[in-house]
């Protein structure tokens, strides 16, 4: 139990970090921060276990995006090896350039798969994996049937795909989850649902 409480500790000091840092870099962009700073909060919050050792091996699922890139440099910072799952990365050498860039990428491993639509798609990607971070997602603005189904499908995909080795499942999810137009307050937390949208 000891040990479990260490192991979920790390990690949510290490996506609270990450969401600081994702946080910083929005505001120095003149970028609304918001929605960063309630998402990676409430992935810290509601993070499981990641063992508190250096020598993890932490597959991150959208690696190369805004959410991602962030949470994959604070686990090189901390001595983890990543598996960044990128799609196109062995096609666009570029998409993942800035992760090639960050400090410790010699402990970083590209793998260009994993399609939210695609059953299976996921499992060379994580394969061997302590943890997973999902943080792939479907970005469209507007009311769009993509998102639901990446959402709900495209994590049905990734779950199915978990190693025997993956002890930790981290999913990232959206301000859309919690935020209603129908609450005056900036502020959300577990309490908080959206039953106000609809596709």
């Amino acid at each position: 139990v000891a040990a479990n409480r260490r192991r979920n500790t790390s990690l949510m000091l290490l996506l609270r970090v990450a969401s600081r840092r994702a946080v910083a870099a929005s505001r120095r962009h003149l970028t609304v921060a918001v929605t960063g700073e309630v998402l990676l909060r409430g992935a810290a919050r509601r993070a499981v276990a990641a063992a508190s050792r250096r020598d993890l091996t932490v597959a991150v699922t959208g690696a190369s995006g805004y959410v991602g890139s962030y949470i994959t440099e604070e686990l090189l910072k901390r001595g983890h090896e990543v598996r960044a799952l990128v799609r196109g990365c062995d096609t666009n050498k570029e998409k993942a350039a800035h992760l090639q860039a960050l400090p410790g990428a010699d402990r970083l491993t590209l793998v260009d798969g994993g399609d939210l639509g695609v059953k299976g798609s996921f499992e060379a990607g994580l394969a061997g994996a302590d943890a997973v971070v999902h943080a792939a997602a479907t970005v469209v603005i507007g009311r769009d049937p993509s998102i639901a189904s990446a959402a709900v499908d495209g994590v049905e995909n990734v779950l199915s795909s978990l190693p025997s080795t993956c002890k930790t499942f981290v999913l990232t999810s959206s301000i859309a989850a919690v935020i209603s137009l129908d609450k005056a307050s900036l502020t959300f937390d577990e309490s908080d649902w959206n039953d106000y949208s609809s596709l």
